[in-house]
């Protein structure tokens, strides 16, 4: 497979899904070293894709995120979530302890909260599925959105159908093609679902 190594000693029962996702988007042609910035959307840093790609430029931003998590495993990240208009990184105790009160090192000192925008990224990667999965058709960055989940998993289907709709959305607002590559692997127990570009 591609460039991209996951030592297996750094999997647990949190993160197998994104490593699994990650090779899985591999296969179909992401490369990190083809973009400056990731957006990585929906998981906690410990259940993320930015674990495994640290030595790239990437932000994780989800309502799951815990900020000791993430200087434990030396992420850039925020609570917060994307919604129409763009990043949006919520006025929380949580928001204002971290970049009001504390001293942290900031990529985006421009911004408030000194989070990012989403011009700042080039591509936005999401494991997972979010009530906020259906912003990602307003923004023009290249997006490879799905997920990898047991095959017996009770919400499996309606998260297919998710999917599904979103390629459709994307489709319509974008003026790239998008589609939708669903597959299983047997052996692990797993299914796994992405939207990419054609």
């Amino acid at each position: 497979m591609g460039k991209i190594n996951i030592n297996e000693n750094q999997l647990n029962e949190a993160n197998i899904n994104s490593a699994l996702f990650l090779k899985y988007i591999e296969s179909y042609g992401f490369d990190p070293d083809n973009y400056l910035y990731m957006l990585e959307l929906f998981q906690s840093a410990k259940g993320s894709i930015s674990q495994f790609l640290r030595p790239y430029k990437q932000y994780l931003l989800s309502g799951r995120v815990k900020y000791d998590e993430l200087d434990m495993l030396n992420i850039y990240g925020a609570y917060g979530s994307l919604n129409e208009d763009g990043i949006l990184v919520p006025k929380t105790l949580i928001n204002d302890n971290r970049f009001l009160n504390t001293p942290v090192k900031r990529l985006y000192p421009k911004h408030s909260y000194g989070c990012p925008t989403i011009d700042d990224f080039d591509v936005i990667i999401a494991n997972g599925t979010s009530p906020y999965m259906n912003n990602t058709a307003n923004f023009s960055q290249d997006k490879y959105l799905g997920f990898c989940m047991d095959d017996t998993d009770k919400i499996l289907d309606i998260s297919v159908k998710r999917y599904e709709q979103l390629v459709d959305l994307i489709n319509r607002k974008s003026k790239d093609n998008y589609v939708l590559e669903h597959d299983r692997i047997s052996s692990k127990g797993k299914e796994l679902c992405l939207i990419r570009k054609r």
